[in-house]
């Protein structure tokens, strides 16, 4: 017998942990994934951010859903600061997320330790992805430029 647990209401707030990468850095990465991005770069130049996150979503939701679900694929927060968040990615950074609380609003982010602390479960992530990248993509992510962060993020 399964149990299934349904929220009554959604989160205020999420803290975060994970990595976040330089916006040029992820700029690559979405060129290497898209031939028709890189075209278009190569034809007009940068292209707005919207169309690089995009390429990225894209990329992720046409791999085969088995290797959706069984790979480590971050969903990413281009984090532009409100007045709310805490620890907010800046606008040259993309934060890709590897572990998560859901928090009340009243909380903050020195309220859990244990999400400040980069762990071996982050970094076993973090080296699943950028193996997962080079595999699918030809794209080398240089884990020195990947910073961890954690940040408090309103839903």
């Amino acid at each position: 017998m399964s149990v299934i647990i349904r929220r009554t209401q959604e989160p205020e707030a999420t803290i975060l942990s994970g990595y976040s990468m330089c916006w040029l850095d992820f700029q690559k990465l979405a060129i290497a994934m898209s031939t028709a991005l890189a075209a278009q770069v190569a034809k007009e130049g940068p292209q707005p951010d919207a169309e690089y996150i995009c390429e990225f979503d894209i990329w992720r939701f046409r791999l085969p859903r088995e290797l959706r679900e069984e790979t480590p694929i971050p969903r990413i927060i281009y984090a532009r600061k409100r007045e709310k968040d805490e620890g907010t990615v800046g606008r040259n950074r993309v934060f890709f997320e590897t572990r998560f609380i859901d928090t009340e609003d009243n909380l903050s982010v020195e309220d859990y330790p244990g999400m400040r602390v980069e762990t071996d479960l982050d970094r076993n992530r973090r080296d699943k992805f950028i193996e997962f990248i080079e595999e699918r993509v030809g794209f080398v992510a240089d884990k020195s430029r990947l910073e961890f962060q954690v940040l408090k993020y309103y839903v």
